[in-house]
């Protein structure tokens, strides 16, 4: 290998091929009679040619690759020239030019796709800061894109993700910049190859799944999902017959996974304003996200295709296999909190059978008064009742009056007549209220609860509502987490595929947990203990009495579930905030700590100050790497348009959109943020100081930031009914 970069290189490529063949020959393993071996082919005939020297000198390289003379060795042959060097940052750009003169050889080429080289040359684009050699490494993988099965292993490697990454950064080498445009373009078009939705149909169809790239690429899903409607959900109900009734473990683990990518994509990144939205932390909530995606009936989609797959899968699990695993049911024990139903109630009548309905028919009161009531006992039960229900006095006289003085049927009444009331100003935004936090030592969920005016939510009952149903709300995710716990206690080995059983499992969590916290949350009961707000009801049902109650439309936007990390601390802060637990906006940020012996009281300070900094600062992203390529490409659109106004050169245009994102990503990524409690540093300087107090590295897990009405759009003011403005 290295004689033929001897042979065909210029003086410069000559150079750095003797310095690495120097090593390698110094660094040979020597045989048993001490002699050191050379490397040549043991053919017999005479070697003539060039591409004679090429095929011994590769064939040799593969056979050391299958079993290496001296593996212990640093650079022991010519098998780790590929490989191992791609791990010595001494020579590492010079091995990385040996690999970019190799992707031109068609025997090196099939060397490489069986070798350890293209995850390696990946690290080596994440890891290195020198342009040299990513600029080597991005023209070595753009040589190998269309050859064989590299265009699928690069998908699988998540190299889109990372060419997006490095465009965004600020390279001074237009080769390279060039470089990465066509990489990117040519994994575009790679991707469009192997991921096109009729190709993945035809499998599905077939029934014989496998990890084809298609089923990793976000990017498949988010441009593919709404085609899903086809045919009332044929490729869903496919996959859920899959589920049922295939017996191949691979087929089984690919058809769980593309299930939960279908959940993830229609639930979280969908949003429907008719339905509780749960939403993953740290994701921007704008809705300038979702435009990127198409519409999709999601309500449709689950309530048709995605409680069979739950019932299918609580099946599988209570029911032996044929390797002779035996799963057990899933039952809740009797300590459950009272506040929320059972698991074994919902089960069957809650998430499995969804559906909702609002009683809007009219009801006919007949004014008729009772003789036997005198005027101080009729005033009486007025104020009573008033007391109860807060609804208005001319509704709390005319429900008595048409239940002829009968208190309990009247406060019936009443409640029925607030479903109809309710119904008529649920189309009137509701842009103020407050979000409430429930934590325990395991997750903390956030709540949204929004009303038409402050004035109602500082109302003592609407208050009361909102924490109560972050309580609720906590309640359901624990009986989540037991869910949890079984799938991980009872699935059998033989369900994982890859010996990773993490996939699978995450797949099964997302299937059974995301449509039973979705669909039951709004229809669970609970135990209410306030003066006006009494007895069991569901939350939907609470709602709808506070709404007519208040005489403002009330929903519940958004719950919002935070884990906490396996070691380290779960840190809130709360905004504007009348009581204990309730707010205007709320921080909320996981912080890992990898020593788990270590002290977490530093810890827990840091990570109460940086909650306090989300609420103020309103990061979007984590890091650099997290920032979308939609408002990535936006930002870049935004700021290269005002710099081309000033009439300046295209080189200096470049360099102000280059320094204009960066001050962006000051603005936007938590990490890169000035700390409000001391500007002179940013948030990542903050996390190395307190790694070095307390003796181990914290890192940020998860954060997440909820205002109330964040994201609203407000509707002009039409006859009758006001629509409040968010301030």
């Amino acid at each position: 290998m290295q004689s033929w970069l001897l042979w065909k290189g210029n003086w410069f490529i000559q150079e750095k091929s003797c310095k690495i063949l120097s090593l390698i020959i110094t660094g040979r393993p020597r045989s048993h009679d001490g002699s050191h071996a050379n490397g040549a082919s043991k053919i017999k005939k005479d070697i003539t040619t060039i591409d004679d020297v090429l095929k011994a000198l590769v064939d040799w390289l593969c056979s050391q690759l299958k079993n290496p003379s001296h593996p212990s060795r640093g650079i022991p042959t010519a098998v780790n020239c590929l490989a191992t060097l791609l791990k010595e940052p001494v020579l590492l750009y010079e091995t990385c030019l040996c690999v970019w003169l190799l992707s031109y050889y068609e025997p090196a080429v099939e060397y490489l796709a069986t070798s350890r080289s293209l995850p390696r040359l990946i690290e080596v684009v994440k890891g290195s800061t020198k342009e040299k050699v990513v600029r080597v490494v991005i023209l070595t993988l753009k040589n190998l894109l269309h050859k064989g099965t590299f265009g699928a292993q690069m998908v699988d490697l998540g190299l889109p993700q990372l060419v997006q990454n490095l465009k965004a950064q600020a390279w001074s080498d237009e080769d390279l910049l060039e470089a990465l445009n066509q990489l990117e373009e040519g994994l575009k078009d790679n991707i469009k190859q192997l991921s096109s939705f009729d190709k993945y149909k035809q499998e599905v169809l077939l029934g014989h799944l496998d990890w084809s790239p298609m089923h990793k690429d976000p990017i498949f899903w988010r441009y593919n999902i709404a085609n899903f409607e086809e045919h009332d959900f044929q490729i869903l109900r496919v996959l859920i017959t899959i589920l049922d009734t295939s017996t191949d473990p691979r087929t089984l683990a690919v058809a769980c996974y593309d299930l939960s990518q279908f959940i993830h994509i229609g639930l979280f990144f969908l949003h429907s304003p008719t339905t509780v939205h749960f939403t993953p932390a740290r994701f921007p909530s704008s809705s300038s996200r979702r435009r990127e995606l198409p519409a999709l009936n999601i309500e449709m989609a689950f309530t048709r295709g995605m409680n069979r797959p739950i019932e299918i899968i609580y099946k599988r699990l209570s029911s032996p296999v044929k390797c002779g695993h035996a799963y057990s049911t899933y039952t809740t024990s009797k300590g459950v909190s009272s506040s929320v139903s059972r698991f074994s109630e919902i089960n069957a009548s809650g998430f499995l059978n969804y559906s909702r309905s609002i009683n809007n028919s009219g009801i006919c009161f007949i004014r008729t008064y009772s003789s036997q009531i005198s005027a101080s006992e009729q005033m009486n039960l007025i104020k009573q009742l008033r007391e109860r229900t807060s609804a208005p006095i001319k509704e709390v006289k005319s429900a008595l009056v048409a239940c002829h003085w009968d208190i309990e049927a009247a406060q019936k009444e009443l409640r029925k007549k607030g479903v109809v009331l309710a119904s008529k100003k649920s189309s009137r935004t509701a842009a103020e209220g407050l979000v409430a936090v429930a934590q325990d030592e395991e997750k903390a969920v956030v709540i949204e609860l929004n009303c038409e005016t402050d004035f109602v939510a500082r109302n003592d009952i609407f208050q009361y509502l909102a924490l109560s149903l972050a309580k609720t709300a906590l309640q359901l995710e624990r009986s989540a987490a037991a869910v949890y716990a079984q799938i991980n206690t009872s699935v059998a080995p033989e369900y994982l595929w890859d010996n990773n059983g993490d996939v699978l499992l995450a797949s099964l969590r997302l299937i059974l947990t995301v449509p039973f916290t979705f669909f039951t949350f709004q229809d669970l009961k609970v135990n209410f203990d306030h003066p006006k707000l009494t007895g069991e009801r569901t939350v939907q049902n609470a709602i709808v009495e506070v709404a007519a109650m208040m005489g403002e439309n009330v929903k519940l936007r958004s719950v919002i579930t935070l884990p906490a990390p396996s070691h380290g601390v779960l840190s809130t802060y709360l905004h504007t905030s009348p009581q204990p637990g309730i707010g205007r906006i709320a921080g909320l940020l996981s912080l890992e700590v990898e020593d788990k012996n270590v002290s977490l009281d530093a810890v827990q300070r840091v990570g109460s100050e940086i909650a306090m900094h989300l609420v103020a600062a309103k990061p979007l992203f984590l890091s650099k790497e997290d920032v979308n390529s939609y408002y990535l490409e936006n930002e870049r659109d935004i700021i290269r348009s005002q710099a081309e106004r000033t009439g300046k050169s295209q080189m200096a245009i470049d360099k102000m959109v280059e320094g204009r994102l960066r001050k962006y990503f000051e603005e936007v990524v938590l990490l890169e943020q000035k700390f409000i409690v001391d500007d002179t540093i940013n948030i990542k300087t903050l996390l190395n100081k307190l790694s070095k107090e307390v003796g181990s590295t914290v890192k940020i897990g998860n954060f997440l930031r909820v205002e109330v009405g964040e994201g609203h759009r407000i509707e002009a003011a039409s006859g009758t009914e006001p629509v409040s403005q968010v301030a």
